[in-house]
């Protein structure tokens, strides 16, 4: 129900997509926070404005499905 959750799943696979060699990153949990903290930035502006509206768009009637289910959502 919650657009963020989308958004990180987009921007994980954009991640895995333009630096495929991220996840074998040495030099332990600093080393990888400093390089999330220099990717991050450049991987947001990949991503489409228009999907980002999408996201936004959706939660009326994603709110409205819960409603409707007195408080349940599955997408299936």
């Amino acid at each position: 129900m919650n657009p963020i959750e989308h958004l990180w799943s987009q921007v994980k696979e954009q991640i895995q997509k333009i630096y495929p060699g991220i996840v074998d990153t040495k030099g332990g949990p600093e080393r990888v926070r400093k390089l999330l903290a220099e990717v991050l930035p450049l991987v947001w502006d990949t991503l489409e404005s228009e999907y980002l509206e999408d996201l936004w768009r959706s939660v009326p009637s994603t709110v409205c499905v819960v409603i409707a289910a007195n408080g349940w959502y599955t997408k299936y």
